[in-house]
């Protein structure tokens, strides 16, 4: 039997109850999503934390799972879904994984203003652009890794990551010129 069988068969035995077969199958299933979420994100401890999300998304969803589909499928598309997620999260506050040289000049309350304004327009700007042409541009732009890095991270080409990111800096172009704001 292949571990993939092996695998489904855990996931069935677990639907119906088995609880030895379900701590099985999140033990085999674990290093394999922490393997997915290490090689698509910065950190170890992002890995982790995407790892215990996905695992947990899994035990709240695995009514969902049909045995007729394969459980692999099933569970990389759970996976990708969370590692998505942890990019929203860090494009939403990127203090979460990237640390930032800040001046030791405490901010004006303008300043201070200004800032929070710029970041939730940035934010609502990156929002209205699709999942596919924003994350290729945040891991370029915000986290600082090379397309060939972001296309094995994300499992797509580099010419792909290319034209990805630059249609997302183009629509954000775009957007600024249309608000008539300015990012400092």
């Amino acid at each position: 039997m292949d571990s993939c069988t092996e695998l489904t068969s855990l996931m069935i035995l677990a639907q119906n109850g088995d609880e030895e077969s379900y701590r099985t199958l999140l033990e085999e299933l674990y290093p394999i999503i922490y393997r997915r979420c290490r090689q698509a994100l910065p950190s170890d401890a992002l890995a982790e934390d995407c790892t215990q999300e996905a695992l947990l998304a899994i035990h709240r969803m695995r009514h969902t799972y049909r045995p007729i589909k394969p459980l692999e499928a099933w569970v990389r598309y759970i996976v990708k879904n969370k590692i998505v997620d942890v990019y929203r999260k860090l494009a939403s506050n990127p203090s979460l994984g990237a640390s930032e040289d800040y001046d030791n000049e405490p901010a004006t309350a303008e300043q201070f203003d200004r800032a929070l304004e710029e970041r939730e327009i940035l934010h609502q700007m990156l929002s209205a652009i699709s999942e596919s042409l924003r994350i290729p541009f945040i891991m370029i732009r915000v986290f600082g890794y090379s397309v060939s890095e972001t296309s094995t991270k994300l499992g797509i080409s580099e010419s792909l990551v290319k034209v990805r990111a630059h249609r997302a800096s183009k629509l954000l172009r775009e957007k600024f010129r249309a608000a008539e704001f300015s990012p400092l």
